[in-house]
């Protein structure tokens, strides 16, 4: 369930890079204009962290960019090396024209211009190599809040979705949920965390699912039966198992969790 985040955190990270690049901008200016520490920035361009929602937007307006590039997308990536690559080329070919006219003193100068515009097409153009070569489909999926209204998730209306969310095509993933509540605690899901899942109608003993009440209440556990009985069971011995009646459907099978990072606490 890691996978999930160290696959955003990388994604993110390589757009972040790219940026950075096209942009010739510095750690610490980034750092400065989105109000984070430069060791910060450098978690952010090496994959290791994920920067929040609040950063990621002050990210995009620091770059002037829409959020949406850092979804992480192989495409995002791709592109935004493409522009690099056509950049670097544009700037060889205009030097290229213009050392025909330059004067007898100032060849040379020309000629390491020229050396240093067509490396930077050779990374340019390697760096796109190699994101073409690795890229990996992706899903969009979309993250509802706590209530799935009438209907399975695949059918609800857009207006019912808080965010959409790129999971890797590895991970089978139809649909997403808000978690709220420490219920699930001790199965590592968190109040806080995103759960991913696949749309399922049925389950099968001890699978962790989500079921909706009859008013839209979304709650997860796991599916349990007990003496001909089946039971909604928590993951917290404050909580109490809740009988699996026809107040309930599952909607859906958790297949994923993407991990917000928790506050320090001092445990003294």
């Amino acid at each position: 369930m890691d996978k999930l985040h160290d696959k955003v955190a990388a994604n993110i990270g390589a757009v972040l890079r790219q940026l950075k690049e096209r942009n010739n901008v510095t750690i610490h200016q980034i750092a400065e204009a989105v109000n984070v520490t430069d060791g910060a920035v450098a978690k952010y361009l090496s994959g290791e962290r994920k920067p929040n929602k609040q950063v990621i937007k002050r990210l995009a307006e620091f770059f002037h960019v829409d959020q949406k590039v850092f979804a992480g997308t192989d495409d995002d990536i791709i592109n935004i090396a493409l522009e690099q690559y056509t950049s670097a080329v544009n700037q060889l070919n205009a030097l290229k024209e213009s050392i025909a006219e330059a004067p007898l003193n100032k060849v040379q100068e020309y000629i390491n211009q020229l050396k240093e515009a067509s490396n930077e097409v050779d990374k340019a153009k390697e760096a796109l190599h190699s994101l073409l070569q690795s890229s990996k489909p992706v899903t969009y999926v979309p993250v509802y809040a706590n209530k799935i209204p009438a209907g399975y998730p695949n059918e609800v209306g857009t207006d019912d979705i808080c965010d959409w969310y790129v999971v890797p095509s590895e991970i089978p993933a139809d649909f997403a949920v808000n978690v709220t509540g420490d219920s699930m605690i001790n199965a590592g899901i968190d109040d806080g965390d995103i759960v991913f899942a696949t749309i399922n109608t049925t389950a099968d003993y001890g699978d962790i699912i989500i079921a909706v009440s009859e008013n839209g209440e979304v709650t997860i556990k796991y599916f349990i039966q007990k003496d001909n009985q089946y039971f909604l069971m928590p993951a917290n011995p404050d909580y109490k198992p809740i009988p699996f009646t026809n107040d309930f459907r599952i909607v859906g099978i958790v297949t994923g969790i993407l991990k917000e990072p928790r506050p320090y606490r001092d445990s003294r």
